[in-house]
């Protein structure tokens, strides 16, 4: 028996898929009758147990293929379970992907009594709440527009709009938010804080971290289709975050180390001489460096970046990992085939989809350029990153630039060359990109 403010119980349940190698196994498969198998299980889920009671918000995260989006799709009725029980009370409304549930050649008006009418309304209620639909929407006079002439955001904001206003017992949003501007996105969960304050209880996929912390009481943590940790939601986030920070690190010293310099720089006994003395070496990891920017580096010659590294303030640790606007050295080495009277020298940081952030130079900070000799140079950039929590990546350029016109001559560009995590600003979390460190003075 479940009790009455019971809304999702889940109890064993799993999932298995057949895998064919070919279509014509398939066929064997069906005209043997289950007496020979000609198929690989996969399972998808292995004995999920979870319950989900009334004004409660549960987040699922997981890595990519780990079960997510197969769970929800059983508990909406989409997709059969192979084993085990569920049990759900109440209106169920679901935003699983983009433009489920629409029918492309309708218009918005007429895709919005359609689902309303799928959730159970009658015309009458829909009427009542098609004005407040369409305002949070906010598509404007394409409300009468078919579908399929939408672009994504408003296929989102119109679908989550018509989940969201009528007030559902359960709401289920698979990572959907993602479409949308920044702007919708905070709309729609100061929604669902509303609506979870009503009394509608909220399952929540999302690899945003803190989104997960700030609205749901527990969370679900699948890990190759079974649960890996299941509670308080504050918890299980940070236990999922330091697991991905710690892969983040073991990467990136995998990728731009060799073993022999992971121990020069990780040894906490090293002294400053011996470092500085050590640095040299650092050279030999020119063919590492290069293999690992083969695939995203371009310039016109007469030098080559040879490494890139974020370090710890004292110059001596590699930061795989930092805090909002922690004190580093961003190292560039590099070297010259020929003399350089014009020479310029930037690093550029990029967030997880590739957009240029913030960035420095020789040139901006000196208002000079540098005469440097052929051969092999190191520069260090004493800076901080003000930027909201995330995995970045630093690029760099090295080139000359002309004084008579300010054209730059890019020697080396080399994209991604490292990749650090950076972590929630404590104790207020930043919603904006990058915040910038001010001054503050009442003048009145």
């Amino acid at each position: 028996m479940y009790s009455d403010d019971t809304v999702i119980s889940v109890k064993n349940l799993s999932k298995c898929f057949e895998m064919y190698q070919n279509p014509s196994q398939r066929l064997w498969q069906t005209l043997c009758m289950g007496k020979k198998q000609f198929y690989k299980e996969f399972w998808a889920l292995k004995n999920i147990n979870f319950e989900l009671r009334k004004g409660e918000c549960i987040g699922i995260i997981g890595r990519n293929g780990a079960g997510k989006s197969t769970l929800l799709q059983i508990i909406t009725g989409t997709l059969p379970e192979t084993t085990g029980e569920i049990y759900t009370k109440g209106r169920i409304a679901a935003l699983l992907e983009l433009g489920s549930g629409f029918n492309p050649e309708f218009t918005g008006r007429e895709n919005v009594y359609m689902n309303a009418a799928i959730l159970g309304f009658k015309r009458s209620e829909i009427e009542e709440k098609f004005e407040e639909i369409v305002n949070f929407a906010a598509i404007g006079d394409f409300i009468d527009q078919p579908t399929k002439t939408y672009s994504s955001g408003m296929m989102v904001r119109l679908a989550f709009a018509v989940q969201v206003v009528v007030e559902p017992d359960l709401l289920i949003v698979d990572e959907a938010l993602s479409v949308g501007d920044a702007a919708f996105q905070f709309k729609c969960l100061t929604r669902i804080k509303e609506i979870v304050a009503g009394g509608t209880s909220v399952l929540l996929v999302s690899h945003d971290s803190g989104t997960v912390k700030s609205f749901c009481n527990k969370c679900l943590w699948l890990k190759n289709g079974e649960v890996y940790a299941y509670g308080n939601a504050g918890e299980i986030v940070d236990a999922y975050d330091r697991e991905i920070r710690m892969e983040t690190e073991q990467a990136v010293l995998a990728n731009t180390l060799s073993k022999e310099m992971q121990s020069v720089l990780l040894d906490s006994n090293i002294k400053e001489k011996s470092t500085l003395r050590d640095i040299s070496s650092l050279w030999r990891l020119r063919q590492e460096f290069d293999k690992n920017v083969s695939g995203t580096r371009h310039g016109l010659g007469k030098g080559r970046i040879c490494n890139l590294e974020l370090l710890h303030e004292d110059g001596m640790s590699l930061l795989t990992n930092l805090q909002y606007d922690q004190p580093v050295i961003v190292r560039i080495y590099f070297e010259l085939d020929e003399d350089v009277d014009d020479f310029v020298i930037y690093y550029i940081l990029k967030d997880s989809k590739n957009i240029e952030l913030l960035g420095s130079g020789n040139y901006v900070l000196l208002d000079s350029l540098l005469k440097l000799k052929r051969g092999q140079h190191i520069v260090d950039f004493k800076t901080s990153f003000p930027v909201t929590a995330g995995v970045y990546s630093l690029s760099a350029v090295i080139g000359r630039m002309p004084v008579a016109n300010r054209a730059a001559y890019s020697f080396d560009y080399v994209e991604n060359a490292y990749i650090f995590n950076m972590e929630h600003r404590k104790p207020y979390r930043i919603w904006s990109k990058v915040m910038v460190p001010n001054e503050i003075k009442l003048l009145y």
